[in-house]
């Protein structure tokens, strides 16, 4: 059972915390990230020191850092028909996501697996809300995001479905994405839930300490069960998978087609193929992650993955943007600067005069003569590094100040900013109306795991249908085999229309029988919040 936190209460439906006093808060934000926690926690349990790693494996192999044998795996991980966090244990209610200051601070890796299932919907319900806010001007911008907000990226047959598909298909809608078996990949997610912001501040460097690296973000990857969301395909930075949520097998492969790639060297991405010796040759690493788990794999390596048959996968990609600290980009910036600097170097060298082609040859080799003993005295070790740590420092200082709000936000709340009591652009005088706590995007938004539902009367359906935004979706759209089941739940439910007969979200599957295992728990949820935003089912309030 999931630890228990009595010393306050929190009400998630408005953010605040039941009492106002914030005295047991007694640290800081800034001043409970040491730095180096978790990173250190997970060297000594595997014996290893931080320059043993940097000396022996950092951009030469990839490595796993298995759950420590030695202890249970987190306690919300069992009992799960998928391989997740157990959401009828997480998910009771104004416990949801709660921030527990007191084992992010014992074991900060261990709580953010065990908060896994409330990390997801999290970043579903935030990232869905601000998606349906940004497409909408008094009523649709086109279905486009506006500039400033990052929309999280759909996948379907391993391709990154464009902002028109997305649209076409589920209107902006991840719930129904989901349903359809979509994967979905949440970038810089550090900057959208408390926990993941707490994982990136942990793992960056400190100008006082050894360990840790100089800036990471954190992108988020969620894959249905039996998925693959991405081809095989290299990266341009290093990267440490951390496993949260169910299973996914790893496939990582021995020869490097590009050593030490840049963003245009990415192999697998922008039409750059994977060499087919890659993917038959050997790999250097064939196996499942669990919930625990964290693997690290070198800049450069083609890598690929798929959840397994029975577990979706909810994993945590801390990326450490290594190609922007080479000495090739750097050098090739600072060079670039000095030489712009020096004005005889800004005219234009052709056309040559006709007569006197030699002299003109002469007089460029000499200006190159002089560009290098210029850049020998100017493009120095010292300046060189000097320009790393600056570009670093103010990427740092950048995500401070978001980081830090989120996590004394939780703080404070007691809780991740969810976003699931949201309008969702519903008119304010709708908001109290006893329909709407029914059925509707805001009704939808308020279901959890535990929720109870029923069939919806024709005019709630009427009501649900009417208030529904421009370029959302009247229908669903579902992945081949859950079609059936979903079938089978939804003709279920609509049947007992007119009687008392509830089901609860998380019993659905026990309406079909021998369902099949794609049928996961976050999928009866979307299952469950799509119904009720059409006027399919309503909650039992």
């Amino acid at each position: 059972m999931e630890r228990r936190d009595n010393k306050r209460s929190w009400s998630l439906s408005n953010g605040e915390p039941a009492s106002s006093s914030t005295s047991s808060l007694s640290t800081s934000p800034a001043a409970m990230l040491d730095g180096g926690v978790i990173l250190s926690k997970i060297l000594s349990d595997h014996k290893m020191t931080w320059d043993g790693f940097l000396n022996d494996i950092w951009q030469t192999q990839p490595f796993v850092f298995s759950w420590n044998e030695s202890k249970s795996r987190p306690s919300t991980l069992s009992g799960s028909t998928d391989g997740c966090a157990d959401p009828t244990v997480v998910l009771e209610k104004d416990d949801a996501g709660r921030w527990r200051d007191e084992f992010m601070t014992k074991d900060p890796w261990r709580e953010i697996v065990e908060q896994g299932w409330n990390i997801v919907l999290a970043l579903l319900e935030k990232t869905q809300s601000n998606l349906l806010d940004s497409t909408t001007t008094k009523g649709c911008n086109n279905g486009r995001p506006m500039h400033g907000f990052e929309a999280p990226l759909i996948f379907q047959n391993q391709q990154v479905l464009s902002v028109e598909e997305c649209e076409t298909l589920y209107h902006n809608n991840l719930f129904g994405a989901y349903l359809d078996g979509a994967s979905m990949v949440f970038n810089h997610a550090d900057l959208l839930n408390a926990h993941l912001a707490f994982l990136c501040q942990d793992f960056q460097q400190k100008r006082t300490e050894s360990i840790g690296f100089p800036h990471v973000y954190a992108n988020c990857y969620l894959t249905p069960p039996k998925s693959q969301t991405a081809p095989p395909h290299a990266d341009d930075r290093d990267v440490l998978i951390f496993q949260v949520m169910g299973k996914k097998q790893w496939q990582i492969y021995s020869q490097v087609p590009i050593p030490y790639p840049y963003p245009h060297e990415q192999v697998g991405k922008d039409g750059m193929e994977v060499p087919s010796f890659i993917l038959q040759g050997h790999k250097a690493f064939d196996d499942v992650l669990y919930p625990g788990d964290i693997l690290y794999v070198p800049r450069g390596m083609v890598h690929q993955a798929q959840s397994t048959d029975d577990s979706l996968s909810f994993h945590i990609t801390v990326a450490i943007a290594t190609h922007d600290w080479t000495l090739a980009r750097n050098m090739s910036r600072l060079i670039e600067a000095t030489l712009m600097r020096i004005v005889d170097y800004r005219t234009s060298i052709v056309p040559f005069p006709g007569t006197d082609r030699a002299a003109t040859i002469a007089k460029i080799q000499d200006q190159i003569n002089n560009a290098f003993q210029t850049l020998q005295k100017e493009v120095t070790p010292q300046i060189v590094v000097q320009d790393i740590e600056g570009r670093i420092d103010n990427h740092n200082r950048e995500a401070f100040s978001d980081r830090m709000s989120l996590i004394h936000s939780a703080r404070v709340a007691g809780g991740i900013d969810h976003g699931l009591i949201k309008t969702n652009g519903i008119a304010t005088e709708n908001e109290e109306n006893t329909m709407s706590k029914r059925v509707g995007s805001v009704a939808a938004s308020s279901i959890t795991y535990t929720s109870i539902i029923r069939a919806a009367t024709p005019s709630e359906k009427a009501y649900a249908q009417s208030t529904l935004k421009c370029g959302t979706s009247s229908g669903l759209n579902v992945r081949e085999e859950i079609a059936d089941a979903v079938m089978k739940i939804i003709s279920t439910i609509k049947v007992s229309v007119g009687t008392n007969q509830r089901f609860q979200v998380a019993n659905l599957r026990s309406v079909v029988e021998n369902p099949c295992p794609q049928l996961c728990d976050l999928t009866l949820l979307c299952l469950a919040k799509r119904t009720v935003e059409l006027g399919v089912c309503a909650v039992v309030v």
